[in-house]
């Protein structure tokens, strides 16, 4: 018994099928593909079928009786996919009383919870003997369900929890919680996250979800797993460091579902300014609001001269620096300690000068302010004039952090022999850092690519001894 997808002969058009299904489906019978293919010898050989004496059972509009035909979807003509047959291994001889006798062979057109209307068969079985103990067991069993009533095929659905707390969540550092749900009931459970936006997101940017659609088999249980991640990209969705966020799903035939979500993010150096970060007197895990008309404090960001020093004093002759990736888990280590105001010292360098890249990616805003570039032909001999000119045109906390860093830089290159850094590989890591994009960033249009090589052309000026 089952699905056993048999359909109608192909020689008949679906416009037929349809016409039949609706009004006289005892015509389709004789092409109904299993009943031709037993009658040949080809299927179910040896097995029997009672008469059929109901519309085919597939496909309807699921909620509904009415066969699926809609234009737009793609058209499967009625048949009768839902089948139960049974073989005998010593068949009765003619003198004998059937040890089957067929009583009700018919289809279930209430049940409007799938694309398929389910088949049943009641039938009396002669045995010769049978086992009390297990008899008494199935009687019992089916007196519970009969007791518990029939749910006429609706679905009954629990979440384990309607509240998740993700608790203190680190910039770039994932959260993520399971939902346990349910299906405590008979029927298959058919769910769907319900959008919240005109885009159709059921969700923020700010979470992700392992499943948006699907079944939950009876008696099953689905895990729904949800992540947190917090980085450039979605940052400006988190308001005064509180996340609250509601994601609703919908089972058919049953009530919506509402899962509340919050969490407390951490304030980072990490995206913020440059005008911002020189104006602060605390890390910046203490939040502290700034006032933009007062004057800086600093020179650079406190966090960028921790990350130089560290580098100047402990990494400068160190092998590979920016060649070998560091672990997520090491790069959140070291923005923990810049967030928290914390040493470096210890430190993987590797790790520290990483970290010192991914900063300058980002800034709130990039150092070097693309919009001065556009429309500017890619310089072929710069002068000390033009540099000069380009920087005026940024903020000054702007200027000072691309100086500082471009002096470390040099710095650095007279140690070459010892950490074989050259200045081809810092022209295109730091030409992606001061434009505040990240290294597999591409330029998408001629405009972006001169900018790009404008800046890579002042970094290879810079560094580039007269």
């Amino acid at each position: 018994l089952g699905d056993l997808n048999y359909r109608i002969t192909s020689d008949v058009p679906d416009s037929v099928v349809f016409d039949y299904a609706k009004n006289d489906f005892q015509r389709l019978l004789s092409r109904d593909q299993l009943l031709v293919s037993q009658n040949a010898g080809f299927a179910f050989v040896g097995f029997t079928e009672p008469p059929i004496t109901f519309p085919p059972t597939y496909k309807y509009i699921r909620g509904s009786s009415q066969y699926d035909d809609r234009k737009e979807k793609k058209i499967r003509a009625p048949s009768w996919c839902d089948r139960i047959l049974y073989c005998l291994h010593d068949a009765s001889s003619s003198t004998e009383v059937s040890r089957i006798t067929v009583v009700d062979y018919n289809h279930v057109p209430s049940m409007v919870t799938s694309d398929h209307k389910p088949v049943f068969q009641r039938a009396v079985v002669l045995v010769k003997k049978y086992d009390e103990e297990c008899m008494r067991r199935l009687r019992e069993a089916t007196e519970e369900v009969l007791q518990k009533g029939n749910d006429g095929g609706v679905p009954r659905v629990l979440v384990s929890s309607t509240e998740l707390d993700f608790g203190e969540i680190q910039y770039k550092v994932g959260a993520h919680q399971i939902v346990q749900i349910r299906n405590d009931s008979d029927s298959n459970a058919y769910y769907r996250f319900l959008p919240k936006d005109k885009e159709n997101h059921v969700i923020s940017s700010l979470f992700s979800l392992s499943t948006l659609f699907g079944v939950i088999l009876p008696r099953q249980t689905l895990s729904l797993s949800i992540e947190l991640f917090i980085d450039r990209s979605n940052i400006k969705s988190v308001q005064n460091g509180e996340i609250n966020e509601m994601i609703a799903f919908r089972v058919d035939n049953e009530q919506d579902h509402y899962i509340t979500l919050k969490a407390r993010f951490l304030a980072t150096s990490f995206t913020r300014s440059v005008q911002e970060l020189v104006r602060t007197s605390h890390p910046a895990r203490a939040n502290e609001t700034v006032d933009l008309t007062q004057p800086p404090l600093r020179v650079v960001p406190h966090e960028l001269w921790c990350m130089v020093d560290c580098l100047y004093r402990h990494g400068m002759m160190t092998p590979s620096l920016w060649r070998v990736p560091s672990s997520p888990a090491a790069l959140a280590a070291i923005r923990e300690c810049l967030d928290t105001g914390k040493t470096l010292e210890g430190a993987n360098v590797s790790d520290v000068a990483n970290t010192l890249v991914e900063w300058l990616e980002s800034l709130g805003s990039p150092i070097i302010d693309k919009s001065f570039l556009m429309g500017m032909e890619t310089v072929q001999d710069l002068t000390c004039s033009f540099v000069d000119t380009l920087l005026a045109m940024h903020p000054r906390e702007n200027r000072n952090v691309f100086i500082y860093v471009m002096k470390f830089l040099q710095e650095i290159l007279q140690y070459s022999q010892w950490n074989q850094l050259d200045v081809d590989f810092l022209v295109i890591l730091f030409s992606h850092a001061f434009l505040g994009l990240p290294m597999n960033a591409e330029a998408k249009n001629e405009e972006t690519a001169a900018v790009w090589n404008t800046v890579m052309a002042i970094i290879r000026f810079l560094l580039t001894p007269p």
